[in-house]
């Protein structure tokens, strides 16, 4: 009997360089994306990023903050707007640093952007806030609030001992008038 040997196709030297630089290429686009995809999903997106990088001293002096508070975020409200782009948050203030609303029992609405800047706060917890009253009575006629990007804010248990002193100086030396003993004040 005799074998038969299987017929093998001719290619010629010049297609087959060329069919290999094809699919080198096709690995190498395959492998660029890959990593590419690899590396925007292993590193953090940072899109929000401040010239100075934000202290509880420089932002407790920004004039564009009309006030500090320590406040417990009770929950997020929802809004009615489906077009608004921002969070409310119901919260009530614990200690002003600086302001006029008296603390214990205020309960007031924090707004925040919902774009990559904005915060994102958690229920039930305890922040050091730096907003702005805004003139609006929002939501459920409470004053609301403002935070705004590259500002101090952060959870009132990562406030460092130093940064409360600071907090504490500035909020003795502003002593608000419905605060203070008011006989101390000399009469005329």
């Amino acid at each position: 009997q005799t074998k038969t040997s299987p017929q093998r196709a001719h290619l010629d030297p010049k297609s087959t360089k060329q069919l290999s630089s094809f699919i080198k290429n096709k690995i190498m686009q395959s492998l660029t994306r890959f990593f590419f995809i690899a590396t925007l999903l292993a590193s953090p997106v940072i899109s929000c990023k401040c010239v100075n990088p934000p202290t509880v001293e420089n932002s407790l002096n920004d004039e564009d903050n009309t006030d500090v508070f320590r406040v417990r975020v009770k929950h997020e409200i929802r809004p009615n707007d489906v077009g608004d782009n921002y969070r409310y948050y119901a919260a009530r203030v614990k200690r002003v640093f600086k302001g006029t609303m008296r603390a214990g029992s205020e309960r007031v609405i924090i707004k925040s952007a919902t774009h990559s800047c904005g915060e994102i706060f958690e229920d039930e917890t305890v922040y050091l806030l730096f907003v702005s009253k805004q003139e609006e009575q929002a939501k459920k006629g409470l004053d609301t609030f403002t935070v705004k990007a590259c500002d101090s804010n952060k959870m009132y248990s990562e406030v460092t001992e130093d940064e409360k002193e600071i907090l504490d100086v500035h909020r003795k030396g502003h002593v608000h008038l419905n605060e203070k003993d008011k006989n101390s004040f000399p009469t005329n």
